[in-house]
């Protein structure tokens, strides 16, 4: 990437619109690793492995927890 064309993006994107973009992309990546969790979880039930079970579940429970500290909804019924 060429540093004169970060430079110029930078004073074109206001504060607002990369706070907009960050957010969303906090919200996707959350969101994905959520549904990826959840079926590890199911993958892990079927195979029987407690301990993998248990990972995920505290690995989904973060997320969601991460998403309450931001106060993003979030799908609470897969819970």
């Amino acid at each position: 990437m060429c540093r004169h064309w970060t430079k110029k993006w930078r004073k074109e994107v206001s504060a607002a619109d990369a706070l907009a973009l960050v957010n969303a992309y906090v919200d996707h990546v959350l969101t994905a690793g959520i549904g990826v969790e959840r079926q590890l979880i199911t993958d892990a039930t079927d195979r029987g492995r407690e301990r993998e079970i248990d990972r995920h579940q505290r690995l989904s429970d973060r997320i969601t927890s991460l998403f309450d500290d931001l106060g993003e909804p979030h799908d609470e019924s897969a819970d």
